[in-house]
């Protein structure tokens, strides 16, 4: 008896570990590039939250190396070469990026690289200068749909707006969310002000980076928002002849599908 109760034990745990495989994200591997000095810096954050700047921390970031050349040097600061810590210095990695004293933890803009290879180059680099202008969505399309009531139905067929009418509804809204390409990706982070849904239902295509959303809209009362939260982790990188820097980030995006008042 005691044997039978442990074989139907160790059945439970290995039924237990097989992960669900119906909606697997499959993620793209940043390449790394044969015979060239490659650091992966992981675990840092684009925080994104204020309209008018984008801040980058890499407080609890670590670092690797790939084909590591000793003649090869790479240090990051905060503001300037004074303010400097080094990450990679011939061919060896500081795996913890060190926050005592200056962190990086800034506007994008401030981030500033120094790489040098011996003395055949010396690179002074604005590190996430274009940070600023990544988005994690690239378009949202709605597909064409009705605003109904007792006594009236309006067809809509514009893609890019989500109109809407005091006391109408719509039985079905559809429409798709193109992202960037993610390491990872949680796509059905979805909310809703000044409003409810029926229901809602997402589904990722993994192969061309679609998320496909189906919602019902009951009556509108108000303004109806429709806001996104994706959460990804994403590759930013930059390399130059004799090295390549994969910055590791997580990133959340909030992006409200705009609307429009039909009178």
């Amino acid at each position: 008896m005691q044997k039978l109760m442990i074989i139907a034990l160790l059945a439970f745990i290995i039924v237990s570990c097989k992960k669900d495989q119906s909606n697997t994200v499959i993620p793209p591997e940043t390449p790394i590039e044969k015979g060239k000095t490659t650091v992966l810096m992981e675990r840092g954050i684009i925080q994104n939250e204020s309209p008018d700047w984008t801040v980058v921390t890499m407080l609890s970031a670590r670092a690797s190396v790939t084909n590591p050349d000793t003649s090869v040097s790479f240090a990051m600061s905060e503001t300037s070469p004074a303010d400097t810590f080094v990450i990679l210095s011939k061919g060896v990695i500081n795996k913890k990026i060190d926050s005592t004293g200056i962190p990086i933890a800034d506007y994008f803009w401030g981030i500033k690289a120094y790489f040098q290879k011996g003395d055949t180059g010396e690179v002074d680099y604005n590190f996430y200068n274009d940070m600023g202008y990544y988005s994690l969505i690239d378009s949202i399309t709605l597909e064409p749909y009705r605003l109904i009531n007792n006594t009236d139905t309006i067809a809509i067929n514009n893609n890019y707006l989500f109109y809407w009418k005091q006391n109408y509804r719509i039985d079905t809204l559809r429409f798709k969310v193109y992202v960037k390409p993610n390491l990872q990706l949680s796509y059905d982070r979805f909310s809703t002000t000044s409003m409810s849904l029926d229901y809602e239902t997402a589904h990722y295509d993994t192969l061309n980076r679609i998320i496909s959303f189906t919602v019902g809209v009951p009556i509108m009362n108000s303004e109806p928002n429709i806001i996104l939260e994706p959460f990804a982790t994403i590759d930013f990188v930059y390399e130059n002849d004799f090295i390549k820097v994969i910055s590791r980030f997580f990133y959340q995006q909030e992006q409200k599908i705009g609307t429009s008042l039909l009178q």
